[in-house]
């Protein structure tokens, strides 16, 4: 009997939304705060597939802070922590106010690869 990876890799990325209190639009949110443009849709079906990329994987990991220290990526180092960010963008969403506290997002070359 052949391990399935696919959906051990569903799993544990669904796990980790759970345990840190992350739904689907908020991942998209988190996401687009560091960079990577996602759809609420085109995330559902990936989560749901679970069919997705290492870079993908990394990506949700390092928007919902549940990377550990060691698999840490220096991306963060630049922009410091996603839950800062994402709080002061709930802040500007909430006063209205222009999402200009957001960092300037990475170029394509300081994209996350595995």
């Amino acid at each position: 009997m052949e391990f399935d990876w696919v959906g051990e890799n569903r799993r544990l990325l669904k796990k980790e939304l759970v345990r840190m209190g992350v739904d689907t639009k908020e991942l998209v949110v988190r996401l687009g705060l560091i960079g990577v443009e996602e759809t609420e849709v085109s995330v559902r079906h990936k989560l749901r597939r679970g069919t997705f990329s290492c870079t993908f994987f990394v990506q949700c990991l390092t928007a919902i802070d549940a990377v550990q220290p060691s698999m840490a990526v220096s991306f963060s180092s630049q922009i410091g922590s996603v839950n800062e960010l994402y709080a002061r963008h709930m802040a500007a969403q909430k006063t209205g106010s222009s999402t200009a506290v957001l960092p300037k997002r990475p170029t394509r070359n300081q994209s996350l690869t595995c």
